[in-house]
């Protein structure tokens, strides 16, 4: 029984590992997706306009989202 109880320790640190291995892999992208912005020097109606015209955020600014 100890056996199992240490695979199923080992497992919820796994999973706990992983989630966090998730969130700084998400934090990073976000980082580098500012940056880029930043650097082109792009304004936040710019970047609106970019996901609408691409398609994403449902092809709508989240201007038109509000209404």
């Amino acid at each position: 029984m100890a056996n199992i109880e240490t695979l199923e320790q080992r497992l919820a640190r796994a999973k706990a590992a992983l989630r966090e291995a998730k969130r700084r892999e998400q934090i990073a992208q976000e980082k580098r997706i500012f940056d880029v912005v930043k650097r082109a020097g792009l304004s936040l109606a710019d970047v609106e306009n970019l996901l609408a015209a691409s398609g994403k955020n449902g092809g709508e600014s989240a201007q038109e989202n509000e209404q």
